[in-house]
């Protein structure tokens, strides 16, 4: 029943008159309060209601999303064909357009898809086709089966058995084609055929030199490319409980330091919170941000194979917890404690300016 309540909302406008009258609602610009920011506040609040959005993409063409928020994470979501997790990876990067939430009384529903997991894939896969922006193959571009062996098997990525599978049945099919026929979100067929071609298991021509926006506003819609590989710098900031609020300003001193304004930045005390920052044209600072408990263990263990630092923040009084995961970071990782948001702005600013491509 629900999920035909997310495919009736997916149809329909955001506009004054098609919300109920006895139901309270917020709406907005999403250029105000991006998707990803949205999702992870109403999460955060523990909302439960239907939140619908609207927007355009890079061609002009309008589209819609929806989805259904319990206490404990989505119970559906729709864009387009589109539902669930390819839905919510498909509209989460939404910065343009406008969004009605419209409150429903609290209820529970334990098999609610994990909302913060799908956040965090979402990270992951924009980060992913982010350092690939220079080599994937024109979206328009015809693809076909590449004669060399895999060395490396990638059937564990979503989507790489389908497209391998569409492109037999029909060599020349472009990933505008994949697109329109698979059931998965461009970023994830983005992905997909990137590793495919690195692999050789398919050829396709790349995409003509182009000028950076600097913006990663539609990065899900439109995959980005440019002339040379973005540098990505990915960082986990590991705090304390209670030293939640060290952290948060450790964040908007950062995002101060880089120039980098973003309309919103959320921060989530209690779970993961993320943040994309974009000081240069072809530099990317890819931040995950998370307090130390056993809970968001998992994700930290998940997150240590990709990290260029993890930073460590409490005021001083350290539980076995924090302690456990600093034995996690392995010598290849650089890492550091810190009691102050100063000496841990300056460490990190630090670890910035020792790569490549991310001089401050």
């Amino acid at each position: 029943m629900i999920a035909n309540q997310v495919q009736q909302l997916a149809t329909g406008a955001v506009g004054a008159n098609s919300r109920s009258e006895d139901s309270p609602s917020v709406r907005g610009d999403l250029a105000c309060l991006s998707a990803f920011e949205l999702l992870q506040s109403m999460h955060y609040l523990r909302k439960c209601g239907t939140l619908r959005l609207e927007t355009r993409d890079p061609s002009g063409r309008h589209r819609d999303a929806a989805c259904v928020m319990t206490a404990e994470g989505l119970v559906d979501a729709s864009c387009g064909s589109l539902q669930a997790r390819e839905a919510v990876l498909t509209f989460a990067w939404w910065k343009e357009g406008q969004f009605v939430f419209e409150s429903l009384p609290y209820y529970s529903v334990p098999d609610a898809i994990p909302l913060q997991e799908m956040l965090l894939d979402a990270v992951r896969l924009a980060d992913e086709l982010e350092v690939r922006d220079g080599t994937i193959p024109e979206r328009t571009a015809p693809l076909k089966i590449g004669a060399q062996q895999a060395l490396v098997d990638l059937d564990h990525i979503a989507a790489v058995t389908q497209i391998v599978k569409f492109l037999s049945a029909n060599p020349g099919a472009t990933r505008r084609d994949l697109e329109q026929h698979l059931p998965f979100a461009p970023v994830t067929l983005g992905f997909a055929v990137a590793r495919l071609c690195e692999e050789g298991r398919v050829q396709g021509s790349l995409a003509e030199p182009q000028q950076a926006s600097g913006s990663d506003s539609q990065v899900v819609e439109q995959i980005p490319q440019t002339a040379t590989r973005t540098s990505i710098f990915r960082l986990s900031l590991a705090f304390e409980p209670a030293s939640s609020e060290l952290a948060s300003e450790l964040i908007s001193e950062l995002r101060r330091k880089m120039n980098c304004h973003q309309s919103s930045s959320f921060f989530d005390p209690f779970g993961l919170s993320f943040l994309r920052l974009r000081p240069e044209k072809d530099t990317l600072v890819s931040i995950t941000a998370l307090p130390v408990t056993f809970r968001n263990r998992f994700v930290f263990e998940s997150l240590l194979p990709s990290l260029q630092l993890a930073v460590f923040i409490s005021d001083g009084r350290l539980s076995a917890e924090l302690d456990e995961w600093q034995g996690l970071v392995a010598p290849a990782t650089d890492s550091f404690s810190a009691e102050t948001t100063s000496s841990a702005l300056d460490g990190v600013l630090k670890a910035l300016r020792s790569r490549e491509g991310l001089e401050q």
